[in-house]
């Protein structure tokens, strides 16, 4: 697929802004109160955000995360979203032959891998604006749920986004070590407020099938497109509202990072995967 030269990716974003798991919530993470549903429920809560270089993620804390490699070498983030599917970002998927691909789920340092049966891109996808930029993976074998390989819960059609929710953003990214999945919060911004400040000139501005989020700080690595934007309420689970799709600049904390709106999605994720193991948010709620 095409690639816009001015467009630089979230597949190039630092995840600096990152939270640091309690003990007693890192036991949770590994799946203790997170049996009775498929769904997770009690994932991290909100902790102390402090300015890191790339510290690590409280390990298996977020057992949605997929990673994706392209002949072996880390390409992009997804996310699970059934026994078979992974969703990620349209521009990530340089081919769609799946023998050139494989799945990296269930693992905080990238060692669990899947192979791909199918690779699905949306039809409205646009290499020039990213808009649409979604994609879905169908997987060779379907997973197993255990307590580090669980699927993220997907919002209602009717459930909309509060622009002062704190959320979280997951990748492994490119740091020197590379190896270990990053975490950062982030706040919502307006998507008016996104394209009149920031992203005027960009190819059809912020349509609305993208949401901005702030990036207090950050500096440029890749591998973190097509990763999950999971937000939630004190009592409610995590419910992904969207995927990680491009920014413009670098190392620049005034540039808001671009994700696709997931919500507009669901009649095409519903109809792809036929509808089968998806999990909204009624489902989840402990």
């Amino acid at each position: 697929m095409g690639r816009n030269p001015a467009v630089l990716h979230l597949f190039g974003v630092s995840l600096l802004y990152s939270l640091s798991c309690k003990q007693n919530e890192c036991d949770r993470c590994k799946g203790r109160d997170s049996l009775g549903s498929q769904c997770v429920t009690h994932y991290p809560q909100w902790l102390s955000g402090r300015v890191v270089g790339g510290e690590e993620a409280c390990p298996h804390c977020w057992p949605w995360q997929a990673g994706l490699q392209f002949l072996g070498d880390h390409q992009c983030g997804g996310v699970v979203v059934s026994p078979t599917w992974i969703l990620t970002a349209a521009h990530c998927i340089q081919t769609n032959r799946p023998l050139h691909w494989t799945v990296i789920v269930g693992d905080h340092d990238r060692t669990l891998k899947e192979r791909v049966k199918t690779i699905v891109v949306h039809p409205d996808f646009d290499t020039l604006s990213y808009d649409s930029d979604i994609a879905l993976i169908r997987l060779d074998v379907p997973l197993e749920y255990n307590t580090v390989v669980r699927p993220i819960c997907l919002p209602n059609s009717t459930q909309l986004l509060s622009s002062s929710i704190l959320c979280t953003m997951t990748g492994w990214g490119s740091t020197q070590e590379g190896i270990r999945l990053q975490q950062t919060q982030v706040p919502i911004l307006g998507s008016e407020v996104c394209e009149k400040n920031y992203y005027f000139n960009h190819p059809g501005g912020i349509t609305a099938r993208m949401l901005c989020a702030e990036i207090p700080l950050f500096v440029c690595f890749q591998g973190d497109s097509g990763g999950p934007l999971v937000c939630r309420n004190e009592k409610e689970p995590f419910i992904l509202y969207g995927i990680i799709s491009w920014g413009v600049g670098c190392a620049r904390p005034k540039k808001p990072g671009v994700y696709t709106r997931v919500r507009v999605f669901l009649d095409w994720i519903k109809s792809t995967i036929r509808g089968k193991y998806l999990l909204s948010s009624k489902q989840c709620v402990s």
